[in-house]
Protein backbone atom coordinates (compact mmCIF):
# COMPACT_ATOMS: atom_id res chain seq x y z
CA UNK A 1 0.00 0.00 0.00
CA UNK A 2 1.16 3.27 -0.59
CA UNK A 3 1.46 6.11 1.53
CA UNK A 4 3.64 8.73 0.45
CA UNK A 5 2.84 10.64 3.56
CA UNK A 6 4.20 8.00 5.80
CA UNK A 7 7.47 7.94 3.31
CA UNK A 8 8.12 12.14 3.72
CA UNK A 9 7.56 11.52 7.60
CA UNK A 10 10.17 8.77 6.72
CA UNK A 11 12.62 10.56 4.86
CA UNK A 12 12.03 13.68 7.12
CA UNK A 13 13.28 11.59 10.93
CA UNK A 14 16.20 10.15 8.68
CA UNK A 15 17.21 13.54 7.37
CA UNK A 16 17.52 14.88 11.01
CA UNK A 17 19.55 11.67 12.02
CA UNK A 18 16.70 9.87 13.45
CA UNK A 19 18.00 6.23 12.82
CA UNK A 20 16.39 2.87 13.26
CA UNK A 21 12.93 3.85 11.33
CA UNK A 22 12.14 1.21 9.11
CA UNK A 23 8.76 2.56 7.84
CA UNK A 24 6.22 5.37 8.88
CA UNK A 25 2.63 4.91 8.32
CA UNK A 26 0.31 7.60 8.62
CA UNK A 27 -3.49 7.75 8.70
CA UNK A 28 -5.78 8.05 11.90
CA UNK A 29 -2.34 7.55 13.78
CA UNK A 30 1.19 7.94 12.89
CA UNK A 31 2.63 4.30 13.27
CA UNK A 32 6.56 4.17 12.93
CA UNK A 33 8.04 0.99 12.66
CA UNK A 34 11.97 0.31 13.97
CA UNK A 35 14.77 -1.76 12.38
CA UNK A 36 15.38 -5.34 13.94
CA UNK A 37 18.53 -4.02 15.18
CA UNK A 38 17.07 -0.48 16.98
CA UNK A 39 16.81 -1.37 20.93
CA UNK A 40 13.76 0.31 21.76
CA UNK A 41 15.42 3.02 24.55
CA UNK A 42 17.65 3.73 21.50
CA UNK A 43 14.46 4.67 19.61
CA UNK A 44 12.31 6.40 22.64
CA UNK A 45 15.29 8.69 23.00
CA UNK A 46 15.71 9.42 19.85
CA UNK A 47 12.19 10.56 18.88
CA UNK A 48 11.41 12.36 21.95
CA UNK A 49 14.37 14.85 20.85
CA UNK A 50 12.70 15.16 17.58
CA UNK A 51 9.64 16.47 19.62
CA UNK A 52 11.56 18.82 21.85
CA UNK A 53 13.10 20.63 18.92
CA UNK A 54 9.94 21.00 16.55
CA UNK A 55 8.37 22.68 19.91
Amino acid sequence: MLDPQGKTVQNALDHTGCQGVAAVHVGKYIEIELAPDTGRAQARQALASEARTDA
